[in-house]
């Protein structure tokens, strides 16, 4: 499960062009990495996706991706047009076959990133492929009978297009201002553009009732998965914290930030934590999901883009660390990305804080939300002026490279403490430790 948001120029302060965010949720211990891609030439006329192969092109441009450590494809990212995308698992009436021969949102999304410099063209792209190739393709890790439907958000410096899809078929709107998505479809009849013979389609599954208005939502939305998603819940908490900065303040990086961190209740507790938090936490079988990796894109009004990433699970607990086009540090040989199970890699280190975390939150909070804000607040700081004057690329990896290695120092702090104070589970949550004692077990992960 999902939350994406998208703010264009009339509600974003600093004189941005474009702020993004996005949660990707997903299994607790299904690691997300951050992987750059530079511009690149391509050899081959062919690209294999799985066992799908699909035309290659001439070239590629330059992007940053958050994506699940085994998938080709990316939960969101951005590209050196300044083009965004994150999309969303939604859930529909119109039955999947499961014959897992098409295409994922993520990789349909990697795909648009990687070819397209506008949010029309990457448009264009995404329902091209959807049309051709479908989305009958599995979307999980472990839960290998995990297929649905998607939506996105698309973002450039000039505004934002909603897409929102069933099977083969679709439907895109326009958006200006302040827009949130979660898990569930959310176009009624106001689209500006949708796919030839989508009324045709919904006739064909039996799903238009005579004499009603045509609402792609209303048509195509499945009651029981978007409601156990809780998925309205997390879009009303999002979209009110964004409507209450646009009508104040403006939206920028930390009021983002802010609604990304969000827990939708007065006072959070992780393990009664459900599938309303925006910030989600996992709990077992009813909440099998968390935050497993956050993004906060920024256009300035130079449309110079900063992107920042946790690279880690639990935003609460983390930071956003900024990365700019040109900066290469994270395609080092000796930079560590995640695999399946606990290694050196930033965002297992991170876990292993997070699931000491768990057993004391509001200490753990309470230890990291003063470093914490004052490192984003300097880093924030110092994008500003960096973007308001001529900074090579190297000052800019190195700015990247400095908030990356802090922020795994600052780990290493925090989590000897958790383990020094000593904190054990509560022993009234007997199904929840049981819970979090298999994943740990799954990825060999000790908390010692």
């Amino acid at each position: 499960m999902c939350d994406t948001f998208l703010a264009t120029k009339a509600v974003t302060k600093n004189h941005s062009l474009l702020v993004f965010g996005k949660n990707s949720d997903r299994e607790p211990n299904e690691s997300q990495a951050i992987v750059h891609f530079p511009r690149l030439k391509t050899k081959s006329s062919e690209l294999k996706i799985r066992e799908l192969v699909i035309p290659q092109v001439k070239e590629t441009y330059e992007v940053y991706l958050s994506k699940p450590f085994h998938m080709w494809g990316a939960e969101m990212g951005a590209n050196e047009h300044g083009l965004v995308i994150g999309n969303e698992a939604v859930f529909t009436k119109v039955p999947i076959a499961k014959k897992n021969d098409g295409l994922t949102g993520m990789d349909l999304l990697r795909l648009a990133l990687e070819r397209c410099k506008t949010k029309e063209q990457a448009l264009e792209l995404i329902t091209k492929h959807l049309e051709l190739y479908g989305q009958d393709a599995c979307g999980g890790y472990t839960n290998q009978n995990f297929f649905y439907h998607n939506s996105f958000l698309i973002g450039d410096s000039d505004g934002g297009i909603l897409l929102e899809t069933v099977d083969r078929h679709w439907v895109a709107r326009k958006i200006k201002g302040f827009y949130s998505i979660s898990n569930g479809l959310t176009i009624d009849g106001d689209y500006d553009f949708s796919s030839q013979g989508l009324k045709d389609f919904a006739q064909s599954q039996g799903l238009i009732k005579f004499g009603k208005d045509f609402s792609f939502r209303d048509v195509f939305s499945d009651w029981f998965f978007t409601k156990m998603s809780k998925c309205r819940h997390r879009r009303e908490a999002t979209q009110k914290m964004g409507n209450m900065y646009s009508q104040t303040e403006g939206i920028g990086v930390k009021e983002s930030i802010d609604i990304l961190r969000s827990h939708n209740t007065a006072r959070f507790n992780p393990d009664s934590s459900d599938m309303g938090s925006v910030c989600l936490h996992a709990t077992g079988p009813l909440t099998p999901n968390q935050t497993t990796g956050s993004m906060v894109f920024e256009i300035h009004e130079s449309k110079s883009p900063t992107i920042w990433f946790t690279g880690t699970s639990a935003p609460c607990l983390s930071l956003f660390k900024p990365f700019y086009f040109g900066n290469d540090f994270l395609d080092e040989s000796s930079h560590v990305q995640p695999t399946q199970e606990f290694d050196s890699s930033l965002w297992w280190q991170s876990e292993k804080f997070h699931r000491l975390a768990l057993r004391d939150y509001d200490y753990a909070h309470g230890l990291i939300i003063k470093e914490s804000q004052e490192s984003q607040r300097h880093w924030r700081r110092k994008d500003r002026e960096f973007q308001a004057k001529k900074t090579s690329k190297k000052q800019f990896r190195e700015f990247s490279e400095h908030a990356w290695k802090h922020h795994k120092e600052l780990l290493k702090i925090w989590t000897r403490d958790l383990i020094s104070r000593g904190k054990s589970p509560n022993p009234l949550s007997i199904f929840y430790n049981m819970y979090w004692k298999g994943q740990n077990k799954e990825a060999k992960l000790t908390l010692d």
